[in-house]
């Protein structure tokens, strides 16, 4: 996130724009809390920038259904989106009868009482994640604990309220924003056709295709690099006025 537009009397910007990045409530290293709708959730972030002292407004980043509640922070408080990086985002225009699937855990309620029992600690720390040890081993081990579990059921629980709340995001002028699409998704028409939908949202992006897979996008080393290339471009963007190449 970027605080950027000083006015009078505020910090001038920063060759290297300050990063701020958070654990969603019940999510994470944060306190345990009901789960959330994407409105609650942009209210949380807003109330919590506000507490720290960054006024914006913002570069919003998100990967994955992250991309959902960036979409939901920006309908909320436009005033404070400068820029937007969407990384895969989780497609918010799916059919109803498909959001209600994705929001319905079904067995899934089970796996937080069998991670109790250690079956994540079978799999070999490559099938969690991509990052050199330790880091991939202390990833694999929380998200395999009954609290990780548990955070994946809340948030599959919480989907359709947050497609619902992500989807009004009708417009976001000329800000500057990238869509960065993974690898595979790319040839998967629905995906793509919802990827240019929110592309098309900005009449200053650009839809790129990631020579890497859905979660590679951030931890795997060429993946990383082209969400890296994507946030910079979009805060040189913010910074200069500058327009973005579509594709």
């Amino acid at each position: 996130m970027d605080p950027q537009r000083a006015g009078p009397g505020s910090r001038p910007p920063s060759p290297t724009p300050p990063v701020c990045a958070y654990d969603r409530a019940g999510q994470g290293w944060s306190d345990a809390a009901e789960p959330q709708d994407g409105v609650a959730a942009a209210a949380d972030l807003h109330t919590l920038l506000a507490r720290a002292g960054e006024h914006g407004p913002y570069v919003l980043v998100g990967h994955s259904i992250g991309g959902d509640y960036a979409m939901t922070y920006a309908d909320r408080y436009p005033e404070q989106v400068a820029g937007m990086v969407l990384l895969d985002t989780t497609n918010p225009y799916r059919t109803a009868a498909g959001t209600m699937q994705a929001g319905s855990p079904g067995p899934l309620a089970l796996l937080p009482s069998v991670a109790r029992l250690g079956v994540g600690r079978l799999f070999p720390t490559s099938t969690w994640s991509a990052f050199p040890d330790p880091e991939a081993s202390r990833f694999a081990a929380f998200v395999t604990s009954p609290r990780g579990l548990q955070n994946t059921l809340d948030e599959i629980g919480t989907m359709p309220a947050l497609m619902d709340d992500a989807r009004r995001l009708s417009s976001l002028g000329s800000t500057p924003m990238v869509v960065l699409t993974a690898e595979g998704h790319a040839s998967d028409a629905v995906w793509n056709a919802a990827q240019d939908r929110m592309a098309a949202l900005s009449t200053n992006s650009s839809h790129r295709t990631a020579d890497a897979g859905h979660g590679g996008l951030l931890d795997e080393g060429l993946g990383a690099q082209q969400s890296t290339s994507a946030i910079d471009d979009v805060v040189r963007a913010v910074r200069g006025g500058m327009t973005l190449a579509p594709r």
